[in-house]
């Protein structure tokens, strides 16, 4: 488990509230309702650009995550986040605005990659020395440091904007990999805890929140919250109920770094 000064909410505490209010009804947040370049995927952006409308839209939810796939120019994803947080927020100063970053996955889009690229050594091998992939996308390597400190100077620049509420973290757990022995693993992990303790720090210093999906931890219930367009959630809750726990996860009475275990 991390060793990280962050609120452990389970299930339980994240309940909504009986007085939490919310300004979405149950019939917006239906399949085919939403805009079409919005889709309720970490309630974020689709590839298509963020029209004004779009942005009132998403600022009526009390919770708004927008990742790499927000559309700008290319390869430039975290500016391209940044500047649609900002036109959500600015639709809706009390929506909370959340950058989102992978723990593990070094997505093409991001200009993090770039850096990533320039330095083949950062991304994570099997002791046969193949690349570790998801997909196409390759893996960070968290035993080297330099490899923390790009990742952390993005996700520093995100808590540093006046838009930002906070960084939404996905994948924030152990990682395994076919290929690459127990040892080697464990190094990973040890420097994911710090990168995530560091993570931590500068969000409290910042006053911002951060939100971990994935943690895994065991023995801990709590909730995934992950769509993929209209299809049912993974813990079967509707748009409407995973929106009434992240209001009451964000509210000013959980304050602070947060963590959500699924």
């Amino acid at each position: 488990m991390h060793q990280l000064a962050l609120l452990l909410l389970t299930a339980a505490s994240l309940l909504p509230a009986a007085h939490a209010t919310l300004s979405v009804s149950a019939e917006d947040t239906g399949a085919g309702t939403w805009p079409h370049s919005v889709q309720p995927f970490f309630l974020s952006a689709l590839n298509a650009e963020l029209t004004a409308a779009d942005a009132a839209y998403l600022g009526r939810l009390p919770v708004v995550v927008i990742n790499h796939k927000q559309r700008g120019p290319a390869n430039h994803a975290e500016a391209n986040q940044l500047s649609a947080l900002a036109r959500v927020k600015e639709a809706n100063g009390s929506c909370a605005t959340f950058f989102y970053l992978n723990s593990q996955i070094d997505f093409g889009a991001l200009a993090l990659h770039e850096e990533f690229v320039a330095n083949g050594s950062w991304w994570l091998r099997t002791d046969a020395g193949a690349f570790v992939l998801h997909g196409s996308d390759h893996i960070f390597d968290w035993s080297v440091p330099a490899a923390r400190s790009a990742w952390l100077v993005a996700a520093q620049h995100a808590l540093s904007q006046p838009f930002v509420s906070g960084v939404f973290v996905d994948k924030a757990g152990g990682y395994g990999a076919k290929g690459v022995r127990t040892q080697r693993l464990r190094a990973w992990a040890r420097g994911h805890d710090q990168l995530l303790d560091a993570l931590g720090t500068a969000a409290a210093a910042a006053k911002k929140q951060l939100i971990f999906n994935n943690v895994g931890v065991a023995g801990v219930s709590g909730q995934l919250f992950e769509r993929w367009g209209a299809k049912e959630d993974h813990d079967g809750l509707s748009a409407q109920q995973d929106l009434e726990l992240l209001a009451n996860a964000t509210s000013p009475s959980n304050a602070g770094q947060l963590q959500l275990a699924r």
